[in-house]
Protein backbone atom coordinates (compact mmCIF):
# COMPACT_ATOMS: atom_id res chain seq x y z
CA UNK A 1 0.00 0.00 0.00
CA UNK A 2 1.58 3.37 -0.88
CA UNK A 3 1.55 6.09 2.02
CA UNK A 4 2.08 9.69 2.43
CA UNK A 5 2.12 11.56 5.92
CA UNK A 6 0.15 14.82 5.24
CA UNK A 7 0.57 17.66 7.72
CA UNK A 8 -1.37 20.58 6.99
CA UNK A 9 -3.25 22.80 9.48
CA UNK A 10 -5.87 23.35 7.03
CA UNK A 11 -8.55 21.06 7.74
CA UNK A 12 -11.11 21.17 5.08
CA UNK A 13 -8.08 20.92 2.38
CA UNK A 14 -6.44 18.24 4.54
CA UNK A 15 -9.58 16.33 4.24
CA UNK A 16 -10.22 16.93 0.39
CA UNK A 17 -6.35 16.03 -0.84
CA UNK A 18 -6.77 13.06 1.73
CA UNK A 19 -10.11 11.90 -0.14
CA UNK A 20 -8.31 12.67 -3.74
CA UNK A 21 -5.21 10.40 -2.64
CA UNK A 22 -7.63 7.73 -1.61
CA UNK A 23 -9.11 7.90 -4.67
CA UNK A 24 -5.94 7.00 -5.81
CA UNK A 25 -4.79 4.54 -4.42
CA UNK A 26 -2.78 6.11 -1.51
CA UNK A 27 -3.19 5.90 2.40
CA UNK A 28 -2.83 8.96 4.17
CA UNK A 29 -1.20 9.38 7.60
CA UNK A 30 -2.42 12.77 8.65
CA UNK A 31 -0.94 15.53 11.47
CA UNK A 32 -2.93 19.25 11.38
CA UNK A 33 0.27 20.86 12.96
CA UNK A 34 4.26 19.78 13.30
CA UNK A 35 4.08 18.91 16.76
CA UNK A 36 0.98 16.18 16.31
CA UNK A 37 3.53 15.12 12.91
CA UNK A 38 5.91 14.22 16.01
CA UNK A 39 3.68 12.45 17.85
CA UNK A 40 2.26 10.70 15.62
CA UNK A 41 6.24 9.99 14.03
CA UNK A 42 6.37 8.31 17.16
CA UNK A 43 4.51 5.62 17.28
CA UNK A 44 4.66 5.32 12.96
CA UNK A 45 4.86 1.55 12.20
CA UNK A 46 5.77 0.35 8.40
CA UNK A 47 6.89 2.54 5.36
CA UNK A 48 5.85 6.09 3.50
CA UNK A 49 6.33 6.87 0.24
CA UNK A 50 6.74 11.05 1.17
CA UNK A 51 6.36 13.50 3.53
CA UNK A 52 3.64 16.19 2.19
CA UNK A 53 4.03 19.50 4.58
CA UNK A 54 3.13 23.06 5.22
CA UNK A 55 5.41 25.75 5.91
CA UNK A 56 3.10 27.98 8.16
CA UNK A 57 1.20 26.14 10.73
CA UNK A 58 0.96 26.84 14.68
CA UNK A 59 3.49 25.36 17.00
CA UNK A 60 6.08 23.61 15.60
CA UNK A 61 6.21 24.98 11.40
CA UNK A 62 7.08 22.41 8.81
CA UNK A 63 10.58 23.85 8.66
CA UNK A 64 11.60 22.76 12.22
CA UNK A 65 9.54 19.65 11.02
CA UNK A 66 11.91 18.69 8.28
CA UNK A 67 14.52 19.31 11.20
CA UNK A 68 12.86 17.27 13.14
CA UNK A 69 12.41 13.91 10.39
CA UNK A 70 15.78 14.39 9.03
CA UNK A 71 16.97 13.38 12.55
CA UNK A 72 14.35 10.77 13.27
CA UNK A 73 13.74 7.37 11.37
CA UNK A 74 12.22 9.45 8.31
CA UNK A 75 15.41 11.19 7.26
CA UNK A 76 15.45 9.07 4.13
CA UNK A 77 11.37 9.59 3.35
CA UNK A 78 11.19 12.48 0.47
CA UNK A 79 10.20 15.76 2.06
CA UNK A 80 8.20 18.19 0.14
CA UNK A 81 6.72 21.27 1.52
CA UNK A 82 3.25 22.58 0.25
CA UNK A 83 2.91 26.54 0.46
CA UNK A 84 0.39 29.38 -0.12
CA UNK A 85 3.71 31.55 -0.02
CA UNK A 86 6.41 30.22 -2.04
CA UNK A 87 8.95 32.99 -2.34
CA UNK A 88 12.54 32.63 -3.79
CA UNK A 89 13.94 32.84 -0.01
CA UNK A 90 11.87 30.43 1.47
CA UNK A 91 12.25 27.45 -1.85
CA UNK A 92 16.11 28.14 -1.41
CA UNK A 93 15.75 27.35 2.46
CA UNK A 94 13.91 24.59 2.19
CA UNK A 95 15.97 22.90 -0.43
CA UNK A 96 19.05 23.53 1.37
CA UNK A 97 17.63 21.62 4.32
CA UNK A 98 17.19 18.89 2.61
CA UNK A 99 13.16 19.05 0.49
CA UNK A 100 12.79 17.13 -2.88
CA UNK A 101 10.99 20.03 -4.03
CA UNK A 102 8.19 23.02 -3.20
CA UNK A 103 4.55 23.54 -4.76
CA UNK A 104 2.77 25.78 -4.31
CA UNK A 105 -0.92 26.11 -3.32
CA UNK A 106 -3.69 25.32 -5.16
CA UNK A 107 -1.68 22.19 -5.94
CA UNK A 108 -3.50 19.77 -7.81
CA UNK A 109 -3.77 16.29 -7.20
CA UNK A 110 -1.31 15.61 -10.77
CA UNK A 111 1.20 17.48 -9.33
CA UNK A 112 1.96 16.34 -6.05
CA UNK A 113 1.40 12.12 -7.51
CA UNK A 114 4.35 13.11 -10.21
CA UNK A 115 6.13 14.97 -7.51
CA UNK A 116 5.99 12.20 -5.04
CA UNK A 117 5.69 9.25 -7.95
CA UNK A 118 7.65 10.62 -10.92
CA UNK A 119 6.75 8.89 -14.07
CA UNK A 120 8.99 6.49 -15.07
CA UNK A 121 10.34 7.13 -18.29
CA UNK A 122 11.16 4.50 -20.87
Amino acid sequence: MRRIFLIEDDVYLCAMLAKMLKFEGIDTIIAHDGDAAKRILEGLSGTIDAILCDITMPGMDGYEFLEYANRSKLAAVPFIFMSACVSKEEESRGLTMGARAFLKKPVSITLILDTVYPPVKS
